[in-house]
């Protein structure tokens, strides 16, 4: 209660007091509730690690925190009710006074960083925010502020600038590595396999055709392994690209066989491929990458798989207008993975058997390569596996349907009698499936007892025009059938007989002569490789279907063309002039880029194409170049670098410099053709005179010793080449 006593006067004279009193518990209740929450808002504000401020219109402070104290050694005592000029350096105040004067002035709250000295006299930095403090009536009159210290913070994003710094200098540096590293390994390999090409082209005995084939594919593993490193620099750098031409799938898995059947071969496995018949011939991708991928996928399962088979299936999953799905698949009766094993496969350098004894090699980047051009493909890729059972790889790609013209067959073909011998199932159907579009009749037995009986059964009716034998069947094998089948003298008509084996050995190779069997064959067999097989035995003559090696396939694909090869290195040129001389090139050598610009003075007009190598002594390829196009003027010639630099960048490089394509060492002999062909188109001959259109003939007189039929067939057909070609003979010979 409070009590209240007023004096009472009379002619000044107290004479009395008024007494009153009243109940004041509740106001006295909320005067310490306001000093309860003063008390609380105090602490709570106390126990924030961040300086927290309050100030008047004129700057003065009117609260801080402890951290206030901690942060600039300063007192609230000292603080409170002062400006900063009087407790502040003079600098540090006018920068925080500005700020001050910038938030009252414009009623908006500021976050900014600032440098305050703390007690050591050591700066520290702080992101402060400062708000205005508005009254009922809308005039600021203060401000309140928060600074939180963030110098660790500061001194990370240093640290992280220059580490980030670091790193792209270690990577520029693992580039120039990179570069470096391929030049100087390739430049060997292209002699390793460019020459054991063209030996593999002469003149062997089975042993040294042995041994120059394995020479020539350790090569090409080696090569593979550079490639591996350098796709997975370009996988980080982001600069993995596709390239878009038309192909075959056929022509794809010529080239996975070539380099991966052997392998499979020499361990005594079984190697299929089922491609499926709904598949466009002709497509549109990177066969390349799409070869790459199926080369790592069977590679691998060559390596995990002891005893078995390996197959490839590719199926349609998809058609569009102009586009299809594939799903491409490989099994393998191999060692198989664990899901924990599985998880991991995709990741950069990790294999499934990490172990220091583990007997299988690899760099561990296949698989993370093949995941990113599948993904660039417009696919993925997946494992299913079984630890002991084996594994299947799976992967889908987009490609293209090319306008490629479709393959005639000739009529011979399809009245065949056909006969498949093989004791697996999955082989036999293959096989049979492949003819299925071929021929129309076909007959499949699994072993070589069950094949003689056909023969004769069929023989005095509808008798077989072919048999497809396989080599390796258990009982009687297939080279014991065959024996059986050419000695019986009751069958009145002999079959024409293909021996296709896993195995290509030379022992069965000579002993398959030795019975004169009519063609050999060597799983994975291809739809491509049956139709050449049927044409060479029933159709030789059908030029449509002439499906010869690729140095066959580009006969005279360059005739005239003049070329400049400017090369330091003797076994490069070598290389190099043989290849395409062999398809109807002419070479001049120049063994430094000055050479090759003394002779482009003296002739600036004398060729069609220049071959470049980018490091030779006295002048540098892109030196040569540059002058080429800056002093010889010569902007349409092209310039082709040839270089064991196969780098993204180091293409790109060329190409700003003033070439116009880049072909990486060691060569490939088709790629080598085609990019050259790019660029050389075969001149025109000059009209003949006009004749009365009665007395036009294109038709070729018979001509003792001359074969015009099968010098037709060459030039698939082209009357007008072949008399080209033969006008250049009779000049040129």
């Amino acid at each position: 209660v409070e009590y209240r006593a007023t004096p009472m006067l009379t002619d000044g004279v107290v004479v009395g007091a008024v007494i009153s009193f009243s109940d004041v518990t509740l106001r006295r209740e909320q005067e310490l509730a306001v000093r309860t929450s003063q008390q609380q808002l105090r602490t709570l504000v106390d126990s924030i690690r961040s300086v927290i401020f309050m100030k008047d219109r004129e700057g003065r402070h009117l609260l801080v925190n402890a951290f206030y104290e901690e942060a600039t050694g300063i007192s609230r005592e000292t603080i409170t009710g002062k400006t900063d000029f009087e407790v502040m350096p003079v600098e540090v105040a006018e920068a925080i006074v500005a700020q001050d004067r910038l938030v009252m002035e414009s009623g908006e709250s500021l976050t900014y960083e600032e440098t305050i000295p703390n007690p050591e006299g050591a700066n520290q930095c702080y992101l402060t925010t400062k708000i205005p403090l508005i009254d009922a009536t809308g005039l600021v009159y203060g401000i309140c502020g928060i600074a939180t210290d963030i110098t660790e913070r500061k001194q990370l994003e240093i640290d992280l600038v220059a580490s980030k710094e670091t790193a792209e200098e270690a990577t520029q540096m693992k580039s120039m590595f990179l570069a470096n590293m391929s030049h100087e390994i390739r430049t060997p390999m292209n002699a390793i396999i460019g020459l054991s090409h063209l030996a593999l082209k002469t003149d062997l005995n089975s042993k040294q055709r042995d041994y120059v084939a394995k020479v020539h594919n350790a090569g090409t593993s080696l090569l593979s392994i550079i490639n591996d490193i350098l796709d997975f620099s370009k996988i980080e750098a982001g600069k993995l690209d596709i390239e878009e031409t038309g192909f075959e799938v056929d022509e794809v898995l010529d080239s996975v066989t070539t380099l991966t059947a052997q392998k499979a071969h020499e361990k005594g496995l079984e190697f299929l491929a089922d491609v499926s018949s709904e598949i466009p011939i002709h497509l549109t991708g990177d066969p390349l990458r799409l070869g790459q991928i199926l080369t790592n996928l069977v590679n691998n399962a060559v390596k995990f798989t002891e005893k078995g088979e390996i197959h490839l299936k590719i199926d349609l999953l998809e058609r569009t207008r102009d586009k299809v799905q594939l799903q491409f698949a490989v099994k393998d009766t191999g060692i198989g993975m664990t899901p924990e094993q599985s998880a991991k496969l995709f990741q950069p350098f990790t294999q499934a058997d990490m172990s220091t004894t583990r007997k299988h090699g690899g760099t561990g980047l296949g698989l993370t390569i093949s995941l990113r051009l599948v993904e660039l493909m417009g696919g993925r890729i997946w494992i299913e596996s079984e630890a002991g059972v084996g594994s299947t790889f799976l992967f889908t790609v987009w490609l293209g349907v090319g306008s490629g013209k479709p393959r005639i067959l000739p009529e011979q073909l399809p009245s065949l009698n056909v006969l498949v011998v093989d004791d697996n199932s999955a082989a036999r159907e293959i096989l049979a499936d492949m003819l299925g579009g071929i021929t129309s009749t076909i007959d499949v037995v699994s072993s070589g007892p069950e094949a003689i009986a056909a023969v004769k059964q069929q023989d005095a009716t509808t008798p077989y025009d072919l048999v497809f034998m396989d080599w390796r069947m258990p009982g009687m094998d297939g080279l014991q059938a065959i024996r059986q089948i050419k000695n019986d003298e009751s069958i009145k008509k002999q079959p024409a007989i293909v021996m296709v084996t896993a195995f290509g050995r030379e022992e069965v190779r000579e002993e398959s002569e030795h019975l004169g069997i009519d063609a050999f064959l060597v799983k994975p067999v291809n739809r491509s490789m049956i139709v050449d097989t049927l044409v060479t035995l029933f159709a030789p003559t059908s030029a449509e279907l002439t499906h010869n090696s690729s140095e066959d396939r580009h006969a005279g694909y360059l005739l005239g063309a003049k070329i400049l090869l400017v090369e330091d290195n003797e076994i490069n040129q070598q290389i190099a002039v043989e290849l395409l001389e062999g398809v109807g090139a002419e070479l001049t050598v120049a063994n430094n880029g000055q050479e090759a610009i003394d002779l482009l003075q003296q002739t600036p007009t004398a060729y069609h194409v220049v071959l470049m190598d980018l490091q030779m002594p006295v002048m540098g390829g892109f030196e040569a170049t540059a002058k080429i196009r800056d002093v010889l003027k010569l902007t349409d010639l092209p310039v082709i670098a040839m270089t064991a630099h196969a780098t993204f960048e180091e293409k790109q490089k060329c190409l700003a410099r003033g070439m116009n394509e880049h072909i990486s060492k060691p060569i490939d002999p088709v790629a080598l053709f085609e990019t050259v062909g790019r660029f050389y188109q075969p001149p025109h001959t000059e009209a003949a005179p006009e004749k009365p259109k009665e007395s036009v003939d294109e038709s070729l007189p018979a001509i003792a010793g001359l074969d015009t039929k099968d010098g037709l067939t060459r030039v698939a057909g082209n009357q007008k080449l072949y008399q080209k070609l033969l006008r250049q003979f009779t000049e040129q010979q």
